[in-house]
């Protein structure tokens, strides 16, 4: 028992199965709605894209939407005893999310 204790991931990494994935379709679902709603069932013809899209403010709070959900569920699980690597790493995977959402809306 005392190895587990002195371990410095601990068993409550385990609720990261089921917090990431429900972070990601947080952000997942409502980027795919706003990407149909530039792009509907074809590809993007002839619609403004990039930041010059009309779009841009609701893909850019969608992005901020699935950046947050996924900081959260990295950040606040306890999965990793220094509190403040963890922030870190939630900090950058949030980030990660965020420019992926933004180029995925927009760009693609």
């Amino acid at each position: 028992m005392g190895d587990v204790a002195r371990r410095r991931v601990s068993l409550h990494g385990l609720n990261l199965l089921w917090a990431v994935p429900l972070a990601f379709a947080i952000g997942y679902f409502p980027a795919a709605l706003v990407r149909f709603e530039r792009c509907g069932l074809n590809q993007c013809l002839g619609a403004a894209a990039g930041f010059d899209s009309p779009l841009f403010p609701n893909a850019l709070g969608v992005a901020i939407l699935g950046g947050l959900a996924m900081f959260g569920a990295v950040g606040l699980v306890p999965w990793l005893r220094p509190a403040r690597l963890r922030l870190v790493i939630a900090l950058i995977i949030g980030v990660s999310i965020f420019l992926y959402y933004v180029w995925a809306v927009l760009f693609r």
